[in-house]
């Protein structure tokens, strides 16, 4: 982790306007091929729910506004070297857990990770916080049963800066398998030009694979 030193940053003006508002944080949703997921790492026994995670960190870790975090009421700012998923899991009752664990970008490393995580996650019956009192995660759901085209979450107050991922219902149009991707953000520290950066990157997350590492 660094910190940033707002005093000097070129973003100042921005990152002073934004912060200010009332309601800083704006949503955008696109819809990502995921032909590679579906024909090719489905099959060779990757879950596609763990596939697109997978994916989702990759990028988001390649995009330095999206590792940034305002703390202190906004008089700092730092930059992780590495966020991590905290993502809802489904439980009894037709409810949700909270599921956070460290992200790896070594595939072998991270599917048992995640796979672990989720089954003690789904063990809960009530919700836990287990993000409390960390910065570094990125706030991830998958909403399976949607093909969404807008989406926009909930959020602390102003000054609540990590940024938030959904996915839907991988489905298919017109011979195409699509899966819509919602990013909502704090527009102190991350632009559209940064998420259309992150649904770049993703993208080519999802293209890999199209030669999955391994099969599980």
């Amino acid at each position: 982790m660094k910190e940033i030193d707002v005093t000097t940053w070129p973003r100042k003006s921005i990152y002073d306007f934004f912060r200010q508002l009332a309601h800083p944080q704006y949503s955008l949703t696109v819809n990502l091929d995921a032909h590679a997921v579906m024909t090719v790492a489905k099959p060779a026994g990757v879950r596609p729910f763990q596939a697109v995670l997978y994916a989702i960190m990759e990028a988001a870790n390649a995009v330095p506004e999206m590792r940034q975090r305002m703390r202190d009421n906004g008089q700092r700012v730092v930059e992780h070297d590495r966020i991590h998923p905290g993502i809802t899991a489904p439980i009894s009752g037709d409810r949700f857990a909270f599921c956070c664990f460290d992200h790896d970008p070594d595939w072998n490393v991270f599917q048992p990770r995640c796979a672990h995580a989720m089954e003690e996650a789904q063990q809960q019956t009530e919700l836990y916080n287990c993000g409390m009192g960390r910065d570094d995660y990125l706030y991830l759901s998958c909403a399976p049963w949607t093909v969404f085209t807008s989406l926009h979450q909930v959020y602390g107050d102003a000054g609540d800066c990590a940024p938030r991922v959904v996915w839907g219902k991988i489905h298919q149009d017109n011979g195409k398998w699509l899966v819509p991707v919602a990013v909502q953000a704090h527009h102190a520290l991350v632009d559209g030009l940064h998420v259309a950066r992150f649904h770049e990157y993703l993208q080519e997350q999802l293209d890999a694979w199209s030669s999955p590492p391994r099969t599980v």
